[in-house]
């Protein structure tokens, strides 16, 4: 049978396998156990060196620039680029024509968009009260000047009495007159007591032989009468200048006094140079009052000036706010939007001095 094994042909021997496998040892695996491992560790400290250069290395500052990218079109000169909407306004702002001082507008000359010129007047304003104002500070200016004019006569006084004071002079005259009077008297005072006490004698002898002679006869009478009234009127001005001579003296010596009292004062003269003093700052008090009312006529002035509203610049009338009527308060609050006072009376603008403003998409710049 061609199919049939023969089981002799598949037996081993066994002693002929066993010397045979004791000369065979296991096989070499040096790329699995050393190449391998060594291959991966040098791969992982080359990585680490790399990840870790920029601890070692210089860095270098660069600076990125962002990229625009624009996209033009090339358009015809003169071609416009896009429309949008706008206005034509004043540069910087327009100029506002204000009334300076309050009033009642009484005539407006311009309308709008007038050309007018620097200083062309705009509006005028009542001004009868400015001008009785400044009529009255005038007035009181001629006032003040001639307090002026007395207070430098008084001055002129002042200084004359200073430089010659003859009152003092005169004075001092009179009260040496009244001495040397007084002194006289004093001087011929014991002569008239000598002559009174001569008299007082000569009548009592008198009256001694009147009254020897009697009383019998009418003439002896009246002698003896006589007699006696002289004797009493010797006697009488005997004791008056016996009374007055203390008097005599102190009146004397109080003239003395005086004398010497004005003589001191025409030396010092103290009531004349104070009145000068006096003078000169009267002087200057009135001048001051003269410089003040002169202020008050400039103000009065300057108001009635501004009565008349002229243009601050070479320009054009933009708008006309106010009307003839109207009054005009320095301290009026503004309008509903507060863009204007109430003393606005046009507002104005240059014609070479504006700008335009106009709302323009981003999208077509």
């Amino acid at each position: 049978m061609a199919g049939t094994v023969d089981l002799r042909e598949l037996a081993i021997d066994r002693g002929t396998a066993a010397g045979t496998a004791e000369n065979i040892g296991p096989p070499a695996r040096w790329g699995s156990r050393i190449v391998l491992p060594v291959a991966l560790l040098l791969g992982f400290l080359g990585l680490l060196g790399w990840a870790s250069q920029d601890m070692f290395l210089t860095r270098t500052a660069v600076t990125v620039i962002p990229v625009e990218v624009t996209r033009s079109t090339v358009r015809r000169e003169g071609a416009p680029l896009f429309r949008a909407a706008g206005w034509i306004e004043p540069r910087p702002t327009a100029i506002r024509v204000a009334a300076l001082e309050p009033g009642v507008v009484e005539r407006l000359l311009v309308v709008e968009d007038q050309l007018v010129e620097q200083g062309e007047p705009i509006a005028y304003l009542v001004d009868e009260d400015a001008e009785i104002a400044l009529a009255t500070a005038r007035a009181e200016l001629q006032l003040k000047q001639a307090e002026v004019e007395r207070a430098r006569a008084r001055q002129r006084a002042a200084q004359t009495r200073l430089e010659f004071p003859v009152h003092l002079e005169a004075r001092v005259a009179e009260a040496e007159t009244m001495l040397a009077k007084s002194e006289g008297q004093v001087a011929a005072h014991p002569s008239l007591q000598a002559a009174a006490a001569a008299q007082r004698r000569y009548a009592e002898q008198d009256h001694l032989r009147t009254e020897a002679l009697g009383t019998r006869a009418a003439s002896t009478k009246n002698d003896f009468d006589r007699s006696l009234s002289e004797l009493e009127t010797a006697r009488a001005e005997v004791s008056r200048l016996d009374r007055i001579r203390p008097q005599l003296t102190a009146e004397r010596d109080a003239l003395q006094r005086r004398v010497q009292a004005l003589r001191e004062l025409l030396r010092l003269k103290s009531d004349e140079q104070q009145a000068l003093d006096e003078a000169v700052a009267d002087v200057a008090g009135a001048m001051a009052s003269v410089a003040k009312a002169q202020s008050v006529v400039d103000a009065a002035e300057l108001r009635l000036s501004r009565m008349k509203i002229v243009a601050p610049v070479k320009g054009r009338i933009l708008d006309l706010v106010t009307e003839p009527g109207a009054r005009l308060m320095s301290d009026k609050a503004g309008g509903s939007d507060g863009s204007r006072d109430g003393t606005t009376v046009v507002t104005m603008y240059e014609p070479e001095r504006l700008q335009v403003r106009v709302d323009v998409r981003f999208e077509d710049l």
